[in-house]
């Protein structure tokens, strides 16, 4: 029974065209969040892409001619991809903590809303009460002075009626 030590060049490139697809794929979901950080990185790296996954096609071709040849190409491939993953890891951990950010910015703003809105609630039912009192004050005051002008009224024309009586 022999053990076949040859690494398997087309299961290589296989999990090398995976990895692209599933990078390609969470890159797009990104994309679709809307980030302009997203956008610039997957224009940047895009052609990188492209250009890896012609390696890995040039790679395909080559397995039909030299082993070797193929795995040369599909380690350039992987080792170009890999040398710009911390880039793409970094600008989107970069965009998840700006939208971090983002939304606790817009949750601080939305509860100050709410508590301004309830303080000028209350200095509304301030006002009316206040208002409220100021009217019924003013009214009592009116009537005790309409009151007084009657009684005078009176005494003025009991005092005139004596004085023509007389």
């Amino acid at each position: 029974m022999s053990t076949d030590t040859t690494p398997d060049p087309k299961g290589n490139l296989e999990q090398a065209r995976a990895d692209l697809a599933r990078l390609r794929d969470e890159l797009k979901v990104q994309i679709q969040l809307g980030k302009q950080e997203a956008r610039t990185l997957w224009a940047s790296l895009d052609p990188a892409l492209q250009r890896t996954e012609q390696k890995l096609d040039e790679a395909a071709r080559a397995i039909t001619g030299t082993a070797d040849e193929a795995r040369v190409q599909a380690h350039l491939g992987v080792k170009e991809l890999s040398a710009r993953w911390p880039k793409v890891e970094r600008g989107l951990s970069e965009m998840i903590d700006d939208l971090r950010r983002a939304a606790a910015g817009a949750r601080t703003d939305l509860d100050t809303a709410r508590v301004k809105a309830h303080l000028a609630a209350l200095d509304a039912d301030g006002f009316t009460e206040r208002a409220s009192q100021e009217l019924k004050d003013t009214a009592e005051e009116l009537d005790r002075q309409t009151e007084k002008a009657a009684r005078d009224l009176q005494r003025s024309v009991s005092e005139l009626k004596r004085r023509l009586m007389s």
